[in-house]
């Protein structure tokens, strides 16, 4: 336990683990979703979750049956956002898009997150973060586009990329809530009650999709099984645990650098699963850690500027 609480005390480190394990997210999620109906996956993958961090966090959920009640609405919310919105929508999306088109509206969510976090948290956001939004933008780009920018302007856009803008706006929404309510509630019951809402709610509507998209659990391969069962804890339930205290620690807007990480980390996995790592992929990489480092150093950097032009002043007067 004094080993994981010191690893909760690196933002940075448990920020890029959650990335890691969402990374690996997309290409089982891609697998997995070209047979399961997106809202049923989605209902599957939240319920293991749900059902095996219960046992771990009971004693726990029941000395703050308090709090749950007197936080449900923004518990509620935080769930509405993240585990219902999110990952369905981004689930249905890739029914109609392509994943390069979904992988670069997703690639906006850093920018959405600034803009929510300035306007409803007034949170004052440094030039030099806007730099490392940009930077870590281009990076993406550059990873989706293959290392050709003007592919951006040949892409055509349907019902699936509003879909993917509404994934987004979803997960960046949940970020800001999570930086304005996080402290009041307690972490892991927060994080159950929101799995918690997130599969009632996801109940119904798989239900109403079984009758629009005809699918029979036991079509699931014991394989499929396996990685159902690990979407439901790492993704799922560890990748939450990270995201969450990181996002507490550092604000939504130096949090949203390590966001594209996902598309770096998942970059990486399709490598060990036989596909080709080329040039750009490199280069993406480079760009985008160069957007982290600018951010989260901002006020570093900053601080720096103003003591190199004191000295040059005190050097002219000298």
């Amino acid at each position: 336990m004094y080993g994981i609480s010191k690893l909760t005390q690196q933002p940075i480190l448990i920020l890029v683990i959650a990335t890691i394990f969402w990374g690996s997210n997309f290409p089982l999620g891609s697998d997995l979703v070209s047979t399961i109906p997106p809202v049923l996956l989605a209902f599957i993958r939240w319920t293991i979750a749900t059902l095996l961090f219960f046992p771990l966090v009971r004693k726990e959920v029941v000395a703050h049956r308090e709090g749950i009640k007197h936080h449900w609405k923004k518990m509620s919310m935080l769930s509405l956002t993240s585990v219902v919105g999110f990952n369905t929508f981004l689930y249905i999306a890739v029914q109609y898009t392509s994943s390069i088109n979904a992988s670069l509206i997703n690639s906006i969510s850093p920018i959405i997150m600034v803009v929510l976090t300035a306007v409803f948290l007034n949170e004052k956001i440094l030039k030099l973060q806007y730099l490392g939004i940009i930077l870590s933008t281009i990076g993406v780009l550059w990873v989706i586009t293959q290392g050709d920018i003007t592919r951006i302007f040949s892409l055509q856009f349907n019902i699936g990329d509003f879909i993917v803008l509404l994934a987004v706006l979803s997960w960046s929404g949940y970020s800001v809530l999570l930086k304005k309510w996080g402290a009041l509630l307690p972490k892991n019951t927060t994080l159950f009650v929101t799995l918690c809402v997130g599969v009632i709610v996801l109940m119904p509507i798989s239900i109403i999709e079984s009758f629009i998209i005809p699918f029979s659990i036991g079509n699931i391969s014991s394989l499929m099984w396996a990685k159902l069962l690990y979407l439901g804890v790492f993704p799922s339930i560890i990748s939450f645990i990270c995201w969450n205290r990181g996002v507490m620690q550092v604000g939504p807007a130096k949090a949203a650098n390590y966001y594209h990480l996902v598309v770096v980390f998942a970059s990486i996995i399709a490598v060990i699963l036989g596909e080709q790592y080329t040039v750009h992929h490199f280069i993406a990489t480079m760009i985008i850690l160069s957007g982290i480092v600018v951010s989260t150093n901002a006020q570093l950097f900053k601080n720096r500027s103003k003591e190199l032009r004191t000295e040059e002043r005190k050097v002219k007067i000298n």
